[in-house]
């Protein structure tokens, strides 16, 4: 008697198996992509966003500086503007004691050297210095004043200075002239305007 499939052993028997298809496996990943991209776009997006506060704070940082030296420099104007008269008055003083000191013995010349020092490392502490001026250099009318010429038959001479009487003092900080240097300026002249002039 052949079974029939009613009386086969539903342990042995074998049932077909249904497989996901391949719509089934695809919807997943398709969502998981998705997500995926959104994440990378908004990673793109908090960059470019950190990238801008970065560069916003850089440039935050830059005005304030700026605004510090600014007011830096606005202060040490009211100073500089405030003592100016008062520091004037000392370098003439200094150009005086030595005028002075050119026509005493050395010990008394000496005792007054002794007080100019005083007053310079005062000026110094001032934000004031001296800068030195000495003959055969250039002419400048920014930093000398010339009381006069003198006559020189060199021409690599003309319009430099020839002899310096007072030297020139300027503002430490950014080298601003206080009071030019004092000086006498050679002026080249041929034999021809020597013998013009002596007529």
């Amino acid at each position: 008697m052949t079974p029939t499939d009613d009386d086969r052993d539903p342990a042995t028997s074998t049932a077909p198996v249904s497989t996901p298809g391949a719509g089934a496996d695809s919807e997943p990943n398709q969502v998981l992509v998705g997500r995926l991209d959104e994440v990378v776009e908004r990673l793109g997006r908090l960059e470019a966003t950190t990238g801008r506060l970065s560069r916003s704070t850089d440039e935050q940082q830059q005005v304030i500086l700026r605004l510090h030296e600014e007011n830096q420099r606005l202060r040490r104007g009211e100073v500089e503007q405030a003592i100016a008269p008062l520091v004037r008055h000392l370098v003439e003083l200094t150009d005086q004691i030595r005028q002075v000191a050119t026509h005493l013995e050395s010990a008394e010349a000496d005792r007054l050297r002794v007080v100019e020092r005083g007053i310079l490392e005062g000026l110094r502490r001032a934000g004031v210095e001296s800068r030195p001026t000495q003959p055969g250099d250039e002419f400048d009318p920014q930093r000398h004043y010339a009381l006069g010429v003198r006559d020189t038959d060199d021409p690599t001479l003309d319009e430099r200075v020839a002899e310096v009487r007072t030297e020139l003092f300027a503002w430490a900080a950014d080298g601003r002239v206080l009071r030019p240097a004092q000086v006498l300026v050679h002026r080249a002249v041929t034999s021809q305007q020597h013998t013009k002039e002596e007529r």
